[in-house]
């Protein structure tokens, strides 16, 4: 897949909200439910991984499948 290159660096080309970013596009209780899943999910790894006799192997495992899911599609 090629990426299009914008030759006028002044001008927005990908749609991208103008900065600063309007907090209704970020600040909903939608977003706020999932931030509370993440932290409790991101807690419960934090939890188990002092079970995990080698960690680099789980970080390294995730970077693999990452690198497969992109090269597959």
């Amino acid at each position: 897949m090629a990426y299009r290159v914008n030759p006028n660096r002044s001008t927005p080309w990908n749609n991208l909200p103008e900065l600063p970013i309007d907090p209704g596009l970020y600040q909903s209780v939608v977003i706020y439910e999932q931030l509370g899943n993440a932290k409790a999910a991101l807690g419960r790894l934090q939890g188990r991984s002092i079970v995990i006799p080698n960690q680099g192997l789980l970080i390294n495992s995730i970077s693999l499948q990452e690198a497969k899911a992109s090269s597959a599609g």
